[in-house]
């Protein structure tokens, strides 16, 4: 296939960008979104960098709570508590990955379903197999590309690489009807069998460059979730350059899923906004 279909997040945000920033203008308070980040990693910099320049966009408040390692986790459960009593304070999540003694999942449990902006507490997750009310950003920012360049789902194969409550966990649940869905992990024996049948690939498994031509077949849409910082280079879980040209579509490595995940956390914090605003 000479013309692999390139699935531009950076469009598709665009698209979205001016009814959202409309909708949140005509709301009658600012919408505030609290990030929590422990310690510092490079590439949290890059992704609170980017939700940061999004919230300016669309005249939301933005604020980044640090937390030095040192911190104790009591202090930070202490802080989840406070904001959720908040009444200023629309969204709340805690920035991934956290250094390896504070416990994620049990912070993320901390914070008040109404305003968990990333669909994470079990709250959420459990309601996602029959009544999604807030669907974890990636996940939800998948969904917008794969709609906006008319990708249709329904009974297709679809493989998921990695089982993350972060995005292939929540991603077989919402696809289970639509397709015969395969989620695979390092513990799949046939993993490559299934790649090579696959309509559709996800991959969210941290390897970068790791999924290649051969892997796969011409008829393949590869959605590369994945993000390694290697040299100071983002890299994907696809290597790019050997499917490009190759298979039917696929999401470059910076510029694909990332900017989806960062408009989604707006219109999860929009929709948290109208949730806390029913009576």
């Amino acid at each position: 296939m000479e013309n692999t279909k390139i699935l531009e997040g950076r469009s598709v945000r665009d698209f979205l960008l001016p009814k959202l920033k409309k909708d949140i203008a005509n709301l009658n308070e600012p919408l505030q979104l609290v990030v929590i980040q422990i310690g510092y990693q490079k590439e949290n910099e890059l992704y609170l960098k980017q939700k940061k320049t999004m919230a300016e966009k669309l005249g939301v408040i933005f604020t980044n709570l640090f937390f030095s390692e040192s911190a104790s986790v009591s202090s930070i459960f202490s802080e989840i508590e406070k904001l959720n009593q908040d009444p200023k304070v629309h969204g709340i999540m805690i920035q991934s990955p956290v250094p390896k003694a504070f416990p994620f999942f049990e912070m993320v449990e901390a914070i008040d379903p109404k305003k968990d902006v990333d669909g994470l507490t079990s709250f959420h997750q459990q309601k996602l197999s029959n009544h999604p009310q807030m669907i974890p950003a990636t996940v939800r920012g998948i969904f917008e590309l794969l709609e906006f360049y008319q990708l249709e789902l329904e009974e297709k194969r679809i493989v998921i690489l990695g089982k993350s409550r972060l995005v292939g966990s929540p991603l077989a649940t919402l696809l289970k009807n639509k397709g015969k869905v395969v989620l695979c992990d390092s513990k799949t024996e046939d993993t490559l069998k299934q790649l090579q049948m696959a309509d559709f690939i996800f991959l969210a498994i941290g390897k970068p460059e790791w999924l290649k031509k051969e892997m796969v077949s011409e008829k393949a849409v590869i959605i590369d979730i994945g993000t390694s910082l290697v040299e100071g280079k983002l890299l994907g879980d696809c290597c790019f350059s050997s499917v490009n040209g190759y298979v039917k579509a696929v999401t470059p490595v910076p510029g694909g899923v990332g900017p989806m995940t960062v408009i989604s956390l707006f219109l999860n914090l929009l929709d948290l906004y109208n949730i806390q605003r029913e009576k």
